[in-house]
């Protein structure tokens, strides 16, 4: 495999190797802090169509059991530094699941890059519909609403530029409010 000439987007290294080559797509990883990335920034068009009606309807959207208890677990840990009734934003929320679950217990609210994704929410939970919008998190998000947690369950490594994206949640944070970082492995 040809070196890399990819410079990894969370600590700047240079020190980077192509790791897989996968749907047309090259992969690089850091050898300095691990982080693994899609080499070339995808286009609206590609994320689009990535995160169509078929991404949400493989198995992990489907293993309802494993889907709850991560959920389970998820909420757990809110309730441990939450409050009841504080806002939260399920920021990259998929098809909603985590919102159900947390909706008695905080103020949520949702986004997604996907319009699919949202289009599931709304039909299958109707009652979270005003609390979930269509939104690509690495654009500002043009309203001063803040929010106490702000939750990325699954989310960063779908980022293409994840530090300043988390610069731009936590200026939605209120004041002694929490970030939640969860990636997918």
């Amino acid at each position: 495999m040809p070196p890399s000439l990819f410079i990894c987007r969370i600590c700047k290294s240079k020190k980077t190797r192509l790791y897989l080559q996968t749907a047309g797509e090259n992969l690089d990883q850091c050898k300095k802090c691990g982080f693994t990335q899609v080499r070339n920034k995808p286009s609206k068009k590609s994320i689009a169509k990535i995160y169509a009606k078929k991404y949400f309807e493989n198995a992990k959207y489907k293993n309802y059991f494993a889907q709850n208890k991560e959920n389970q677990r998820r909420l757990f840990l809110l309730k441990k530094y939450i409050e009841k009734n504080k806002s939260v934003l399920d920021a990259g929320c998929s098809v909603g699941e985590f919102l159900k679950i947390a909706q008695n217990q905080y103020k949520i609210f949702g986004t997604d890059i996907s319009k699919s994704a949202i289009s599931a929410c709304r039909k299958k939970y109707p009652e979270l519909s005003s609390r979930v919008k269509v939104h690509n998190l690495e654009s500002p998000f043009g309203h001063n609403k803040k929010y106490f947690a702000i939750c990325l369950w699954d989310v960063v490594e779908h980022l293409w530029d994840p530090a300043k994206t988390i610069k731009t949640l936590y200026s939605q944070l209120e004041t002694g409010g929490y970030l939640f970082i969860s990636p997918g492995d």
